[in-house]
């Protein structure tokens, strides 16, 4: 990839965006790609959300490009030398950026001419040189470049002959930082560990918006050399809100966040029946605890007892369940199998209800997506089998726990009536301690104990 010729004349680099919406594994992924591409190329991982505290993207990128050269150092002297080189250079760049010299608006980098020209001009008025910042990037930098111009005829020659030193420095400051980057890449590039250097960024459309922006135009501006690849997770439509915040909701952000990138990668959802095997298998749930009716498979019409971590998958696909949601909704249930001993638990009601739990309601959720497979309850002798889905046996269970014990013993005395779920519903009322967290009816109850103890 290092060798990949240029296809843009302002674009040398290569940054990748992988898009996914949350909890559908971008930082599974992203670490796993690191852990793999690790094995032929330098490679460093960045959490930007951890990073944002620092307010500054630039040591944070210096610190990560460092990072992952340093396993090499010794095994190529000359990249030592270069790495120092480099770090001088960037020092020059930082230096200039913590007092003010090196600006940004609308994408652009400015120097000190154009900002401060702004700062004079405005002077005592309204408005500060930031608002007229922020109304220069909703413009797409137009009107920045027409007030800084004016600002610069009222400038004295002096004053102006500063801010152009000044800001010719800044300019120097950034060639010579990339000029320090080029001769890494090339360094590296008569190594057995050939370029391209691959910095994997997770978590940045959960930065603040202004970290955000600020990583992704450093990231354009003085780390676009050839040899230097940014893999980004992000969402791209939450970054996108992320920069109408900053910029104004009439901003074109997507376009705006367009010129960052060279390609994008939809991440799709992961199948998660794997998943959910694994962690059923991991958590050492017990199969015959969970107690569900025969249903059909997807694929035909006969009636079996299918495994349950197949169950579960199948409850978690009509919900479209996340796979970090999954990671939730296991560790619930393994929780709820703590805290009922050794009962029984149905789970045509209480997966339903964990679900809507974890989602923040308190009733059942219908599910998003309707399954093509049902089950087949048989009731009492003399009595007709019935087709239920997942919707409509959750709601079974909970016209049960709600019904008055006079009703629900006459429904599980009647020889003809629908009794498959009262049944169930009667043996855990009757039997049981009414109290009992294994009850059906305190299911919801077990469910806000158990959310006590959830993972942070």
């Amino acid at each position: 990839m290092t060798k990949r010729p240029s296809l843009r004349e302002d674009n040398e680099g290569f940054v990748i965006a992988v898009d996914g919406n949350y909890g559908e594994g971008k930082t599974y992924f992203l670490k796993r790609f690191a852990e793999n591409a690790h094995r032929s190329h330098p490679v460093a991982y960045i959490d930007a959300w951890h990073d944002d505290l620092s307010d500054d993207p630039l040591i944070a990128l210096i610190s990560t490009l460092e990072r992952a050269l340093e396993p090499y150092l010794d095994q190529t002297p000359q990249l030592k030398d270069r790495l120092a080189e480099f770090r001088r250079k960037a020092g020059a760049v930082v230096r200039l950026s913590s007092i003010g010299l090196l600006r940004k608006g609308a994408g652009l980098l400015l120097g000190a001419i154009a900002v401060d020209a702004i700062e004079e001009a405005v002077g005592e008025t309204s408005k500060t040189a930031h608002e007229l910042g922020m109304e220069s990037a909703k413009n797409l930098g137009d009107t920045i470049v027409a007030d800084a111009e004016r600002g610069i005829a009222d400038l004295s020659t002096g004053s102006l002959a500063q801010r152009i030193q000044n800001f010719r420095e800044s300019e120097a400051a950034i060639h010579g930082m990339k000029a320090g980057l080029r001769a890494i890449v090339d360094t590296l590039a008569e190594s057995p560990l050939p370029p391209p250097i691959i910095i994997v960024v997770d978590e940045l459309d959960r930065c603040r918006p202004t970290y955000a922006i600020k990583f992704l135009e450093e990231v354009k501006h003085l780390f676009d050399v050839q040899g230097i690849v940014f893999v980004l997770g992000m969402n791209g439509d939450q970054l996108a809100h992320s920069v109408s915040a900053t910029y104004g909701a009439g901003f074109a952000s997507k376009a705006y966040l367009q010129r960052f990138l060279n390609r994008r990668y939809t991440l799709d959802p992961a199948p998660i029946q794997a998943l959910v095997r694994h962690l059923f298998d991991a958590l050492s749930l017990h199969r015959g605890r969970l107690h569900f009716p025969v249903s059909t498979s997807e694929e035909s019409r006969g009636y079996g007892r299918a495994d349950v971590r197949d169950m579960l998958t199948r409850y978690l696909e009509a919900y479209e369940v996340t796979a970090r949601e999954t990671f939730t909704i296991m560790e619930t249930l393994e929780t709820c199998f703590a805290l009922t001993g050794t009962r029984r638990l149905y789970l045509g009601y209480l997966v339903p209800l964990i679900i809507s739990h974890v989602r923040g309601h308190t009733g059942l959720l219908e599910t998003s997506r309707k399954p093509n497979w049902h089950f087949r309850l048989h009731y009492s002798a003399g009595s007709d089998a019935v087709d239920r889905d997942i919707d409509g046996l959750a709601q079974d269970y909970e016209n049960a726990v709600l019904m008055p014990r006079d009703q629900l013993i006459e429904l599980m005395n009647n020889p003809s009536g629908n009794t498959y779920v009262h049944n169930e519903i009667g043996e855990d009322r009757f039997n049981y301690d009414a109290e009992s967290l294994g009850n059906a009816s305190m299911y919801k109850n077990l469910i806000t104990k158990v959310s006590r103890f959830k993972s942070a």
